[in-house]
């Protein structure tokens, strides 16, 4: 591709922007956190590494800062806040913004829980799978997950909790349809 657009490209309109550079900017609560830079690398394996690290030279927030296109992992660093792992893909000639909340261990729900900062992921895209479509990204929104699988019983002490202080019209939408989980008598079962 790149050698037809040097081909047919007389007047040089289209060459430069092949390697123009992305701008990233990064705002993050609270401000002042300190970042890392990778360089996201493919393996040879199909997995993406991190390589190639740099400390910012500011701190959040970031505006504007010229990245190559490509994929990247920042680690925002507060005071009394967990490490926030933050994957980002740069486009070129493209401004990404990222806003992205900082927390706390005990606001993340401790160590077994992990927090998953908002951004795009790929969905689609793979010809070998049944109804994949085509490669898009997919914004999605923040959350927090555990680190290990959870148990039905620890499932069902979390709606007991939901059910104590909110009531069943809230906990009744969290119960999964095809579970033996219930609510029975003003409480939950499995």
């Amino acid at each position: 591709f790149r050698e037809l657009v040097r081909r047919f490209d007389r007047n040089k309109v289209y060459e430069s922007r092949l390697d123009a550079p992305g701008r990233l900017t990064l705002l993050t609560a609270p401000s002042s956190a300190t970042v890392t830079l990778f360089v996201l690398e493919d393996d040879g394996a199909g997995r993406l590494v991190p390589r190639n690290s740099r400390a910012l030279e500011s701190s959040t927030p970031i505006r504007d800062l010229s990245l190559s296109r490509g994929s990247y992992l920042l680690i925002a660093r507060a005071a009394g806040k967990r490490d926030t792992r933050i994957h980002v893909t740069i486009h070129r000639d493209k401004e990404t913004a990222l806003k992205v909340p900082l927390f706390s261990d005990e606001e993340i729900g401790g160590p077994d829980f992990i927090y998953v900062p908002p951004g795009d992921f790929l969905s689609g895209g793979d010809s070998r799978a049944m109804g994949s479509g085509p490669l898009k990204p997919v914004p999605l929104g923040e959350f927090f997950i555990s680190r290990y699988e959870i148990r039905i019983r620890e499932y069902a002490e979390f709606l007991e909790d939901i059910l104590r202080s909110h009531g069943q019209d809230r906990v009744s939408p969290l119960v999964p349809l095809d579970s033996t989980i219930m609510i029975k008598s003003g409480r939950v079962t499995y």
